[in-house]
């Protein structure tokens, strides 16, 4: 007896469910705390509750600490905190991205203020780190409010270098811009508590790591650290032995910064605001070893391994964390590591982040793994909202008809969203496999890819090491020939670099959407071939852009995977002859060791400047150069610590990032992307990365620890454009003696002195192999199952897409039409930047869809993007409309389809997360006229992360209006809940029960009785197997129940016509509903033309759940306890009746009204509840008889009151209803019955119930009919039918 009611206790207080609700805390109990996270183990976003005081340390609840880090992934720049009280519980404070970027990752810097309440954040897509101008300039910036996830965007961009932001005292933090026309830095003061910015502050020359501190704003200078007043003018107030960088201020009114002494560090500190300020050393340490950060109230830390340590004042502290690690903002914790998960096979746009967090009191780390997208806040939309600056945008719609490739006017060779120029998406095998072929001069030499663009010989017979091709390919795509939104064996876009010529390189915030077509970077595909991709006629500058290269090359390097890496493979052999040729060899010139091939990749992505034989400059250029200050001197190899690297590539110049990616694979969602180079020792990889100062010498003007402000009008920029800032290169214009620059390399050098033992090796996975097989993601939908034989198609494309052969695509996914479109799909964008959101896939039906993202309805109007299908042809009679929804790219739950019959307009609002190609009905109804339906973009919830698709729809032409139009709303008696697992509901309403912003667990099921019952002409054939096929033109059933309704959910948001009010509950509420959904009453489903309306309503408007909680914990004393927060003041027996009186009852009338104004022609079938458990077995054990006894009793007088309403509507109001109870039926049926109908506690959850611990995990369907109970419904059900004589 003890033994069962401990477990009882357990099942219990992690949750009972009755009849969940996706909406209020009140329909179900809290759910208790996270799940454990062994400590260095990444499993859970939360400490393990019972481990919390040996982890974390003393009255670790009382603490205010928050740990914070970051983490970029396609779907955005992600800002995650967690807070000491909560048990270091992970939260998304904020996701930041631009809306129309097509964007693979997002990167970016943050720092936090110094009250620990805001984050300031730059941050861009990962493809703006391979572009000079974008990493100089491109980033985006934000102030985070890290309570509330509220983002304010400002209209400054500025530097993705390491340096940017620099938060200081106060909630003051400066945004650097690294320079202008004028050769001035730009200082850009920011007040993040006001989200204002002040005027720019122009410093003449150039300074890095600026940061506000009490005497002003502080920047490194060349050798010093200089004040910076609000007239741009610096005051030199410490000199530095070194280059001074990461700067940070203390509480004390000092300056912590690191100083470099070849490959030593040393941290010292001054205070600005001192008459003759001293420069003092803190400590010591290697390079590699030592580093300073900053935590709240101004304190600042000394991370990593230190040599020395001097006395230290109040505001610094030395700690004993990694070098890098991210301090919380009162010190307590430290992030150490933040890296990703591996990708999802499913190719989620959100990655999890793997964190390791070490607590300081204890010395213990824990490992986590966060899903950025499983606890956000209310706020998640504005870091998602449009650029500021375009708020006041005038929009105009354009219809772009059919033609959606910019024929006209854009200037790269193969277009975007053409359905026969789509690119297939290669495995990372088989990008392997054409890599290593390709270098190797065997891939489709005779009649293919090498045939069109044969190798290049580098001489002697030397190869290139296949990893240096891979780790281009890594850097450039992700081994990508298509658009990130498509998986292995999927067509799409073609992966295209800046294709609409974006503003984005400028320092104007007004135009970053205004489409500059001749500004286009036009780079295609896995290797993102640039030169020659323009149309010929359109090259623009033929210096910068190549001339256009024939058109067959130009769509075999955007279309197919292998001749984009064989066009590539011969670009980065001719850099190499380039580089080696004029004598830029490293160590011993052996072509096939990795180091040796630093050189030609720095070509590859910056140029080489040849020599003109003329005394002027020449060789390698200057963005490259390790020893360029944009880029951290304490650097380490890029990803040698972790691959959380690839999070900020902006850290690294292009040529490490390659020697990186060169020893170590990128992640796929099977592994290893490839095989990766090796050496003989880790010691003797980690030294891929040359020392910064190698190129830096005197015979190129350069001088490592001074600094020079470039100032020459030739490598001034353009309006709008930045320079490079200040650094080491001392190059002078002999023709002006000004500084210009040219410390350009070109030279020979060395620092493997024995690279034949030394340096990396290729590796080869492929030789003579068949290329693998493409990927079988996502099928098209070829044929016309479940449709009738007379039904017109109205396809999204004119034509079944053609494939551009055999070899490019594969052939098992090619679609033939057996039938003839009968209309056309055209778009209309808000604005013509709205375009950028309209993307294709070649899935779905007949392989081929369109997809966009949400926006939301009343603040994002930018881009919104509508189609309209028109049928060729008039409809004067009744037809029911069926649209086409993907197995992917469709995620909204709230797309709204306008079907235009031709007298009105009317709406459906259907889910779209099916995941399987899927044919659903929106309805019969009576046309007149040309038949027409719309979709738009814009939802209530959009926040520009939700896919939409446009795929195709069908009219099913009728003889007449079908004799029965049902729909069933309601609660989960009415969805379905409770019939059997997960293979009982469909799928769009049964996911994602560990995602709550995705989650969907309305448990809509083919087993809800609504579907069981059977109307008298049918000859005993239940309603839910007709409407499954639609070949019987005599009914229209759809079902919108929701597990967990309230009356809320039904009534709809706004007021009905003729009234002034919206319909509200007893509480005031309405137009509500889970799940991200809207109202079912907002749906459109209900409407004159509806004959019969089913639904049951009312139960967790009694508070079904906690109800059974309460008498659980008070045992027979139930029904003489108080639930003063649910019932009022009394005893339950006295609170529950008046509560049924007073609420229930008035909000299920309104509810019936609601209907019958909305359908007046309709019929009202209100479904009761049964006694839910009987007095015997576990039922008496867990809750005692008396219990029991009176939950049946509460049940019985709902019922009751249920029949005085129906008598009351029906006479009074003469509301065509009835009532069909239940509570026979189910007699000695309950949970523990002879037999069981009504499922008692269950524990096996379902794929969208929440993860629960506390011993074990109560699922949704405890308290519900069982399959065989729905049936028992539905006989319920077929007998209200025949009293309203159907």
């Amino acid at each position: 007896m003890r033994t069962t009611r401990t477990r009882s206790t357990a099942l219990l207080a992690a949750a009972i469910v009755l009849i969940a609700s996706p909406s209020i805390a009140a329909a179900a109990p809290k759910a208790p705390a996270p799940p454990a996270a062994p400590a260095n183990q990444a499993e859970a976003n939360s400490t393990d509750p019972s481990k919390r005081d040996e982890l974390l340390g003393k009255d670790w609840e009382k603490s205010n600490d928050r740990a914070w880090t970051t983490s970029g992934d396609a779907d955005g720049f992600h800002v995650m905190v967690a807070d000491a009280a909560t048990g270091y519980t992970w939260r998304t404070a904020a996701s930041l991205s631009e809306p129309g970027f097509d964007a693979d990752q997002w990167v970016g810097n943050a720092c936090v203020t110094e009250s620990g309440k805001r984050a300031v954040v730059v941050y861009a897509p990962r493809i703006f780190t391979n572009r000079e101008q974008l990493a100089a300039r491109g980033g985006f910036s934000a102030v985070v409010d890290l309570d509330s996830g509220a983002v304010t965007k400002l209209p400054v961009r500025s530097s993705l270098a390491y340096f940017n932001p620099g938060c200081g005292t106060g909630e003051q933090a400066v945004l650097t811009q690294e320079g202008d026309d004028l050769a001035k830095t730009g200082l850009n003061r920011l007040d993040a508590a006001a989200g204002s910015v002040a005027k720019r502050i122009e410093v003449d020359g150039q300074v890095t790591s600026a940061v506000p501190t009490k005497a002003g704003i502080v920047a490194a200078a060349r050798d010093a650290v200089v004040k910076i007043d609000d007239k741009g003018v610096r005051t030199r107030f410490a000199a530095a032995t070194g280059t001074p960088f990461l700067l940070k201020p203390d509480a004390d009114g000092g300056v912590v910064f690191l100083e470099r002494l070849g490959d030593e560090v040393r941290a010292r500190r001054t205070v600005p605001g001192d008459a003759k300020p001293k420069v003092t050393t803190l400590a010591t340490g290697a390079l590699k070893d030592l580093a300073v950060t900053s935590g709240k109230a101004g304190k600042v830390f000394i991370t990593g391994a230190a040599k020395t340590v001097s006395a230290l004042p109040p505001s610094v502290a030395k700690i004993d964390v990694a070098r890098d690690a991210v301090l919380s903002t009162e010190g307590r914790s430290a992030v150490e590591k933040s890296e990703w998960e591996k990708p999802t096979a499913t190719g989620e746009a959100v990655r999890d982040a793997k964190v390791e967090l070490k607590v300081l009191a204890t010395g213990k780390k824990v490992g986590f793994k966060v899903n950025p997208a499983d606890d956000v806040s209310d706020q998640a939309a504005t870091g998602r909202a449009v650029h500021p600056k375009l708020g006041g945008a005038s929009v105009q719609a354009q219809v772009a008809g059919t033609d959606l490739t910019d024929a006209a006017q854009r200037v790269c060779s193969l277009p975007r969203n053409d359905p026969n120029g789509m690119a297939t998406q290669p495995t990372p095998q088989q990008a392997e496999w054409a890599a290593d072929r390709a270098v190797l001069g065997t891939l489709e030499q005779n009649d293919g890819a090498q045939k069109m663009f044969p190798p290049v010989s580098i001489g002697d017979g030397q190869k290139v090491p296949p990893q240096i091709l891979l780790g281009i390919m890594a850097q450039e795509s992700n081994l990508w020939q298509a658009s990130r939104f498509a998986l292995p064996g999927v067509p799409a876009n073609p992966l295209i670099g800046n294709y609409y010529g974006l503003a984005i390189y400028n320092n104007s915030q007004v135009d970053d959407w205004d489409i500059h077509w001749d500004q286009a970077d036009c780079g295609y595909g896995i290797t993102q071939v640039t030169d020659g991709m323009r149309m010929a006629g359109r090259e623009g500058d033929p210096k910068k852009h190549g001339q256009a290269l024939p058109a067959d090359q130009q769509k075999a390097i955007a279309l197919d995977f292998k001749s984009n890496i064989a066009k590539g493979l011969t670009i980065l052999q001719t850099k190499w002859n380039e580089t080696k040729n004029a004598g830029l060899v490293l160590n011993n010139g052996n072509s096939r060791k990795i180091e040796n091939w630093f050189f030609a990749v720095w070509a590859y992505n910056s140029g080489f400047n040849a020599n003109k034989g003329d005394g002027s400059p020449w060789g390698l250029g200057w963005t490259n150069n390790p020893i360029n200050p944009r880029y951290k001197e304490n650097r380490a190899p890029f990803l040698e610590t972790c691959q959380c690297d690839a999070k900020n590539p902006q850290f690294w110049p292009y040529p490490e990032k390659i020697m990186g990616w060169a020893a170590f694979s990128i992640a796929t969602p099977t592994g290893p992307g490839y095989a990766i180079a090796w050496w003989n020792t880790t010691q003797q990889r980690s030294e891929v990365k040359p020392p910064a100062r190698l190129f830096c010498t005197a015979q190129n003007d350069c001088y490592p620890n001074q600094k020079w402000t470039p100032d020459d009008p030739s490598v001034l920029p353009g309006p709008g454009d930045d320079p490079e800032p200040a650094g080491p290169c001392g190059h002078k214009n002999p023709a002006n003696g000004k500084y210009d620059l040219k410390c350009w390399w070109h030279f020979p050098a060395e620092w493997k002195a024995n690279c034949d033992s030394t340096c990396g090796n290729w590796n080869f996975t492929y030789d003579v192999e068949p290329m693998p097989n493409w990927g079988t993601n996502y099928p098209p939908r070829c044929g016309l199952e479940t449709l009738p034989q007379d039904v017109l198609i109205i396809d999204d494309v004119a034509q079944t897409p053609q494939q551009p052969g055999s070899k490019w695509a594969d052939p098992m996914r090619k679609c033939s039409r057996g039938w003839t479109n009968q209309g056309t799909l055209k778009f209309e964008f808000s604005d013509p930047a709205a375009a950028i959101d309209l993307h294709q896939i070649g899935a779905g039906f007949d392989n081929h869809f369109w997809f966009g993202h949400t926006r939301n309805k009343y603040a994002d109007s930018l881009f919104k993007i509508t189609g309209t299908w028109e049928l060729n042809r008039d409809l004067n009679q009744w037809a029911r409309v069926m649209v086409h929804i993907p197995d992917h790219g469709a995620h909204t739950r709230q797309a709204r389809y306008e079907i235009e019959t031709g007298s009105k307009t009317k709406h459906r609002v259907v889910l779209q997360r099916t995941e399987q190609n899927k044919w659903v009905s929106l309805g019969a109804f009576q046309f007149s006229g040309r038949p027409k339906v719309r979709l738009s973009s814009t939802t209530e919830d959009g926040e520009g992360v939700e896919d939409i698709a446009w795929d195709a729809i069908a009219f099913q032409p009728l003889a007449k209006k079908p004799d029965n139009l049902i729909v069933a709303l309601g609660d989960s008696y009415s969805s379905g809940e409770g019939s059997g697992g997960n293979p009982a509901y469909y799928r769009e309403t049964n996911i994602d029960g560990d995602k709550p912003r995705w989650r969907n667990a309305c448990h809509r099921s083919p087993n809800a009785w609504s579907r069981q019952g059977k109307l008298a002409r049918d000859n005993g054939v239940t309603i839910g197997s007709i409407a499954d096929f639609y070949n019987n033109p005599t009914l229209d059933y759809h079902l919108l129940a929701c597990s967990g309704a309230r009356v809320r959910d039904l009534l709809p948001r706004n007021a009905l016509p003729g009234e002034s009010q919206p319909p509200r509950d007893a509480w005031g509420d309405g137009g509500a509903a889970g799940y991200y959904e809207l109202a079912q009453l907002d749906r459109g489903f209900v409407d004159e033309d509806t004959t019969l309306v089913t639904l049951s309503i009312g139960g967790n408007d009694t508070y079904f759940s906690p109800l059974i909680q309460q008498c659980f914990y008070t045992q027979s004393q139930c029904k003489d306890s108080e639930m003063v927060d649910r019932f009022g003041p009394g005893m339950l027996k006295d609170a529950v009746p008046r509560h049924i009186d007073e609420k229930v009852m008035p909000s299920v009338a309104t509810a019936i009204r609601t209907i019958h104004k909305m359908a007046p022609n309709a019929k009202i079938v209100l479904m009761g509840y049964p006694k839910l458990m009987e007095n015997r077995n576990s039922c008496a054990v867990t809750f005692t008889p008396r219990t029991v006894e009176w939950t049946g009793e509460v049940a019985t007088a709902l019922s009751n009151k249920y029949r005085m309403l129906e008598l009351r509507l029906v006479g009074e109001e003469h509301i065509p209803m009835t009532y069909a109870d239940p509570m026979s039926a189910f007699e000695g049926k309950g949970a523990c019955g002879d037999p069981e109908r009504i499922n008692f506690i269950k524990t096996d959850k379902t794929e969208s119930d929440e993860p629960l611990t506390n011993g074990a995990l109560i699922a949704a369907e405890g308290f519900h009919p069982n399959k065989e109970g729905h049936k028992i419904y539905g006989d319920v059900f077929t007998d209200a039918l025949r009293r309203l004589g159907l």
